[in-house]
């Protein structure tokens, strides 16, 4: 994989990147997704250039894309659960 020789800030980067492309897809502004995500839009612009952001920052991009299902495919969830895995007021399906 390309991403195996790449620093982590810069796998970050090709992950903004990626999204960025997403966006465009969808013919969307950076104001939109701020929009439709609830970042405020210097927020948005700073995670698209540099990858530099918040878990929730990612996970609300990827539900405003429609594209929550890559964390399916990226990180399936585990066919058990451990007691020491389990989070206050979040249920894993």
């Amino acid at each position: 994989s390309e991403l195996e020789n790449l620093a982590n800030v810069e796998i970050c980067v090709v992950i903004a990147l990626r999204l960025k492309n997403e966006r465009l897809r969808n013919g969307w502004s950076q104001a939109t997704i701020s929009q439709l995500t609830g970042i405020p839009l210097r927020t948005y612009k700073r995670f698209e250039s540099s990858g530099k952001g918040q878990t929730e920052t990612l996970v609300a991009v990827l539900r405003a894309l429609n594209k929550l299902r890559l964390l399916e495919i990226l990180l399936p969830p585990p066919l058990y659960q451990l007691n020491e895995t389990r989070w206050p007021g979040v249920s894993v399906a």
